[in-house]
């Protein structure tokens, strides 16, 4: 009985991981820019990150095919992040702070030729610690997934 049980384990385990968001299940086509863009900067409390959105405008995509992830800091261990569009300056931030990764691997995980985003830590809009999934669709950062990893001294 108890070799069952750990067999079914195992296996829904093993389909809970199949079931968390890839890169290639989110491709997209890296898109080229001949000349910078001007940033569009709506929301007030950008303003003082115009130099730096000015220099990310001027790079090539670095998400999402034609998108530039620009982040910045809040706080000892925490990040705010926007994604500055390389063709036509608009930019959209992430609605959450991030904080606390306390896993493997880097805090943020994300690829030109992918709308997936990677935001390893916890958020202060979200549940607990671990691997929180997003889909840049739309102009916005869709949730598509969580994956909870324990902290340690949790």
């Amino acid at each position: 009985m108890k070799a069952w049980m750990l067999a079914l384990a195992s296996v829904l385990a093993a389909q809970a991981v199949a079931q968390l968001p890839s890169h290639g299940a989110y491709p997209v086509q890296v898109q080229e820019f001949a000349a910078p863009v001007v940033p569009l900067i709506e929301d007030a409390n950008l303003r003082e990150l115009e130099p730096v959105l000015r220099e990310a405008l001027s790079g090539v995509p670095d998400f999402a095919g034609d998108q530039v992830l620009v982040q910045w800091g809040c706080g000892s261990d925490c990040l705010r992040l926007l994604a500055a569009d390389r063709g036509s300056g608009g930019l959209v931030v992430l609605p959450a702070v991030a904080c606390c990764w306390e896993g493997e691997g880097e805090m943020l995980d994300y690829r030109a030729d992918s709308r997936l985003l990677v935001l390893n830590g916890r958020l202060d809009t979200a549940r607990g610690h671990g691997r929180h999934y997003f889909v840049f669709e739309d102009g916005r950062f869709v949730p598509v997934g969580f994956e909870p990893v324990p902290a340690p001294g949790d």
